[in-house]
C-alpha cells in the first residue's frame, strides 16, 4: 500500500495503518501534499485492480480444474435443439488487445516514473 508522509530526517516511521514501527524502503514520489495523494490514490488504485484481475483468473482456474476432476454430467450431455446459440461464455473473460496495450503502457509509464 502507497501512503503520504512529510519528509522527516529518521528513516524510522509509525504506520498509519497498522500502527506498528517502520523503516523507509523507497520513496516513489516527491511533491506537494496534493500531488503525492493522488498519485498514492492512484497507485493504490492500480494495485487493487491488478489484485481483483489475479484473484478472478485463479477463480476461473479453480473452477476449470472443479470441472475436469468431476467430469461431465448428465445435464451437460443433454442439448435441446429448440434452444437458440448462445454467446460465447469466454467472450467476458477475455480482454480486447486494446484494452490490455493501454494497461501495459500506463502501468510501464508509471514503473519508469518510480524509477527516475
Amino acid at each position: 500500500m502507497y501512503q503520504t508522509d512529510i519528509v522527516k530526517k529518521a528513516n524510522k516511521w509509525q504506520c498509519k495503518l497498522c500502527g506498528e514501527k517502520q523503516s523507509l524502503l523507497q520513496e516513489f514520489c516527491r511533491g506537494t501534499g496534493k500531488f503525492c495523494r493522488e498519485y498514492a490514490q492512484k497507485m493504490n488504485s492500480k494495485c487493487t485492480s491488478m489484485d481483483e484481475a489475479h484473484l478472478e483468473v485463479a477463480t476461473i482456474l479453480e473452477n476449470l480444474n472443479q470441472d475436469h476432476e468431476t467430469g461431465p454430467t448428465q445435464s451437460n450431455n443433454i442439448t435441446s435443439s429448440n434452444s437458440p446459440p448462445t454467446k460465447n461464455k469466454w467472450a467476458k473473460y477475455v480482454e480486447d488487445d486494446d484494452e490490455r496495450g493501454n494497461e501495459e503502457e500506463d502501468f510501464n509509464s508509471c514503473r519508469e516514473e518510480f524509477l527516475s
